[in-house]
């Protein structure tokens, strides 16, 4: 399905992330605190879904969303592995990054909703 971007779709507010620093928590895994990147309109939907299994026994449900922004060199730039996207009060995880058709325009964000 082929996907036409334009700048009138871009009404929503669209935030970004970064992970200032992570610190053990008492369970034995992470917890980072996060300051603001960036804040722009942008384009989101959701492109698909279905369950993930981890260890063979254990399962989630995903939640794979397609975002669209105006593109900033501070993405390329700026953006590292613990960037994370709030849109609508939901966090989520980036999973891939491009500009979008190869031009300097549009960012494709492909991600889905962090734990």
């Amino acid at each position: 399905m082929a996907t036409i971007i334009n700048t009138g779709m871009f009404t929503k507010v669209i935030a970004f992330e970064n992970s200032a620093n992570k610190n053990r928590d008492p369970g034995g895994g992470y917890k980072g605190t996060f300051v603001g990147v960036v804040t722009t309109r942008g384009f989101m939907r959701k492109i698909g879904g279905g369950r993930e299994f981890e260890n063979s026994s254990f399962s989630k449900l995903v939640q794979e969303y397609e975002c669209f922004t105006f593109w900033r060199s501070m993405f390329e730039e700026n953006f590292t592995k613990d960037t994370r996207i709030i849109y609508e009060n939901q966090s989520f995880q980036i999973h891939e990054m491009e500009r979008y058709k190869e031009n300097r325009m549009f960012m494709r964000f492909v991600c889905v909703v962090a734990d």
